[in-house]
């Protein structure tokens, strides 16, 4: 572990995408193994995602014991078997108009994540540019999505505003933002596909932000805590836990910040096997 910290395991935090999950968005049987023993072993188990929270807990569905989940980025945590809320972040009108007016001039579908899960609508979407990738990505994310007719509103409970699109267009808005010095948290996901993601979010809604919010709450010494992640928005929370993993199929940008990298990667049981070895959980891979 990092220096300052101790050898004793409290919780691991997990990213999800490209983390825990595989390709095919599932976690794998030997992993789901290896989680329940951490688990019965007294260790915390803390979800830390870009995806909302009703998205995640359906896809966590598999793991029969309390988690803590840290949703859209950092943005809100919640308590898995009872839903409680720990905290949020919504942002804010005035933020919300002040990038609004940055993007006027771009290219970019827009949508915006709201914390309402049992209430109504996950996603409020525009009608406009890349409507088909917006409908496509709420429906494969069981996502229930409501066509917003007017910019100028923001909708209750918002947890951050999403703007789809090539990615130089978002890399001339992520500038923007930058250079007009707006009070919140971003970040540029890059996909395989044709379409990138830009995410703006209050300047608390941040995976480590959440993270260390989150360890003070429940009066663990972060020093204690093991993190794995893959990508840009995983930084954060790799940063300030103790012990932090970058996954074999990482981008390079996370692999040079953190402590170690894992032996296999999402597809192979990556998350598992760095386990296995700390814990002496008893696995065979």
């Amino acid at each position: 572990m990092k220096r300052g910290a101790n050898k004793m395991v409290s919780a691991i935090c997990l990213d999800l995408d490209g983390t825990l999950l595989n390709d095919d968005k599932i976690i794998n049987e030997k992993t789901i193994e290896t989680l329940k023993r951490t688990y019965l072993r007294g260790v915390k188990i803390i979800i830390a995602t870009g995806r909302q929270y009703s998205v995640a807990k359906e896809m966590l569905s598999c793991l029969e014991f309390p988690l803590f989940i840290i949703y859209s980025n950092g943005a809100g945590v919640r308590l898995s078997t009872s839903d409680e809320h720990f905290f949020y972040h919504y942002l804010q009108a005035p933020l919300y108009a002040d990038v609004m007016q940055l993007a006027k001039d771009l290219p970019l579908g827009i949508m915006i994540n709201v914390d309402c899960f049992k209430t109504g609508p996950d996603m409020f979407w525009f009608a406009g540019k890349h409507d088909k990738y917006i409908k496509a990505y709420a429906r494969n994310n069981s996502i229930r999505a409501k066509l917003l007719s007017d910019l100028s509103i923001l909708p209750d409970k918002a947890l951050s505003l999403v703007f789809i699109g090539l990615i130089s267009d978002l890399l001339l808005l992520e500038d923007k933002v930058q250079r007009n010095n707006l009070e919140c948290n971003f970040h540029t996901m890059k996909n395989s596909g044709t379409m990138s993601l830009f995410e703006i979010m209050h300047f608390s809604g941040e995976k480590g932000c959440a993270l260390r919010r989150l360890a003070k709450y429940l009066r663990l010494d972060i020093r204690n805590i093991v993190s794995f992640g893959d990508d840009t928005n995983d930084i954060g929370m790799l940063n300030d836990s103790g012990l932090s993993f970058a996954m074999k199929n990482g981008i390079e940008e996370v692999k040079i910040i953190s402590n170690k990298i894992t032996d296999k990667d999402n597809n192979h049981d990556g998350v598992a096997v760095e386990l296995n070895k700390l814990l002496s959980l008893g696995m065979e891979f």
